[in-house]
């Protein structure tokens, strides 16, 4: 397996929208300030809409262009939405298996019913979390991370939520 020499991240925040004005464009995991700052939590954005929310990725994962490298959606949301053909589309439009989801239902709103609807999309994985912990969450995201590049996370030590893991 080849690694890319300068890993980049990107960010989109989203809710009803996913305003272009708050996307991080991929950059150079070692400017640390400006995804930082791109990573500070802009004021509500509303409901869920993450069609929406992957059209955007779609954009900044297309500016891309360099095949060596693997790309990565780690989206993080409630759940609190009913996904369904829209978004199984958005997902067919990326990277297979490049979408994983993180679901953090620290209210308890997304029933069995909705967790269906998140299960049921093509994605390369899916992740419950029934409690809003930000360390298990970051833990969460560097194992989709490192599976990603070949390499595996050690257990984290000491978990307040455990994460109920599809595919």
């Amino acid at each position: 397996m080849t690694h890319a020499p300068n890993p980049r991240v990107g960010v989109v925040h989203w809710g009803t929208t996913a305003p272009s004005e708050l996307v991080v464009p991929l950059t150079d995991v070692h400017r640390r300030r400006a995804i930082e700052r791109g990573l500070e939590i802009p004021p509500t954005l509303g409901g869920n809409n993450f069609p929406g929310a992957l059209s955007r990725c779609r954009e900044v994962v297309e500016d891309q262009n360099d095949d060596d490298r693997v790309a990565l959606v780690v989206t993080i949301t409630d759940g609190i939405e009913t996904v369904g053909a829209d978004a199984s589309a958005q997902i067919s439009q990326l990277p297979a298996g490049c979408v994983h989801v993180l679901l953090v239902d620290h209210s308890h709103g997304c029933g069995p019913e909705l967790e269906a609807g998140w299960s049921s999309l093509p994605l390369g994985s899916f992740t419950r979390l029934d409690v809003l912990d930000t360390t298990r969450l970051a833990w969460e995201a560097a194992e989709v991370v490192a599976r990603a590049a070949g390499l595996e996370m050690p257990p984290l030590k000491s978990a307040t939520s455990k994460p109920v893991r599809r595919r």
